[in-house]
């Protein structure tokens, strides 16, 4: 699901891929809360968001308890379109 990367003696930090959008969203939320996965920050752009049908990742996670941050990078194939 994820890879972990110890820091500190209490926080570890996961990379990962996008979790499934739709249907399954909820379910990939609860998932991630189960794991231990406290903070949740998205590095998707709004259009990404869009097209993955990930508009209610955050409205999942606060249910869940997760914090949810959205950090969209710029990517340089956006300024070319």
């Amino acid at each position: 699901m994820h890879n972990c990367i110890p820091f500190k003696d209490f926080l570890q930090v996961s990379i990962m891929a996008r979790p499934r959008g739709g249907d399954w969203l909820f379910d990939e939320i609860k998932a991630l809360r189960e794991a231990g996965v406290d903070i949740l920050v998205s590095l998707l752009t709004s259009t990404e968001v869009s097209e993955f049908d990930l508009a209610e990742e955050a409205a999942f996670c606060r249910d869940q308890g997760i914090n949810y941050a959205l950090c969209e990078l710029f990517r340089r194939q956006d300024q070319l379109t």
